[in-house]
């Protein structure tokens, strides 16, 4: 009898500390991890065996499945940018929501500063010519650094 309890309290614990989603990323990677929590725009997740916290950007992510009800939330779809057009498919992340994705380029240059024009014009018309740039050549996400000097800085993602 006792061994019996002692099979059954082993194979909970097995099922407590298994991995118990999948999430899917638009790169094609899959990982086996133990769900924790999606908030603001990340998805807070841990290895089997951890107790350490990751996060990735819900951007680089397809979906995440739920391994024991085989239950699949879609978090987002894959953005294509094909050419300097698809500027208005370019995202403009924060770094922080940058997580999972990977850098592709850096671009640098002034900042546009239109004699008597707003600051916030300025800074659109700055982050459209960065998108635009971006487009040209393929990348679907950008995160834009402006310098005080009048300058800006840029890093552009690709799954």
């Amino acid at each position: 009898m006792k061994n019996v309890f002692f099979t059954l309290a082993i194979l909970f614990a097995n099922i407590a500390i298994s991995q118990t989603h999948q999430i899917s990323k638009h790169s094609g990677e899959e990982l086996d991890v133990n769900f924790i929590k999606y908030e603001n725009d990340l998805i807070h997740y841990s290895f089997n065996g951890s107790a350490e916290e990751h996060k990735i950007t819900k951007y680089a992510v397809s979906k995440i499945t739920n391994k024991q009800t085989n239950q699949t939330e879609k978090i987002s779809d894959k953005v294509i940018v094909n050419s300097k057009s698809d500027y208005k498919m370019v995202t403009v992340l924060p770094q922080k929501k940058t997580i999972g994705l990977k850098e592709a380029e850096n671009f640098t240059g002034l900042s546009t500063n239109t004699k008597g024009g707003p600051p916030m014009a300025n800074k659109n018309h700055t982050a459209l010519r960065i998108k635009t740039k971006s487009a040209s050549k393929g990348y679907p996400f950008v995160s834009i650094v402006e310098k005080r000097n009048g300058k800006y800085e840029a890093v552009a993602y690709n799954y």
